[in-house]
């Protein structure tokens, strides 16, 4: 196997990883385990270093301008490199699902971002209107509650 067929398969092996880990970022996000989303943020954002670098000396070995699926295609097919026809193949198939979960994960983001914003908005506006209990433990400022924190 050449060089650049050994290139075309690590990438195309790390890409699924990366994919992987998106798949399970969609996981966590939807399921709202948020704790689970550090160790994954780290992870995805190692392996797409490793992505960036890889593609980078993929393209200067075939000489490419552009970081597209296609060019890779006809790349390979220029310099008879059939053995990496189908892990480029791969590539494309890969690239596009990374796309589209990105793409959705970044939409559950903002939406859980939309909410958090809401949650604090509300929580402030009601700190500014009701003081919660007094130093006597009674509550002040325009509650409702009548209640000591020793009875409540």
């Amino acid at each position: 196997m050449s060089a650049i067929a050994n290139q075309v398969k690590d990438l195309a092996a790390h890409l699924g990883l990366f994919v992987t880990l998106l798949e399970r970022e969609h996981a966590a996000l939807t399921a709202k385990a948020l704790d689970d989303l550090n160790s994954i943020i780290e992870e995805k954002n190692r392996l797409a270093g490793l992505l960036g670098n890889q593609w980078s000396n993929l393209r200067s070995s075939l000489g490419l301008k552009q970081a597209l699926p296609v060019d890779l295609k006809a790349a390979l097919t220029a310099r008879g490199e059939q053995a990496a026809l189908k892990d480029g193949q791969l590539i494309g198939q890969l690239s596009e699902r990374a796309r589209d979960l990105n793409q959705r994960n970044g939409a559950l983001i903002r939406e859980q971002l939309r909410q958090t914003n809401k949650a604090i908005d509300i929580l402030q506006t009601m700190s500014r209107q009701n003081a919660t209990y007094g130093p006597d433990g009674l509550s002040h400022g325009g509650l409702a509650y009548s209640r000591t924190i020793d009875k409540a």
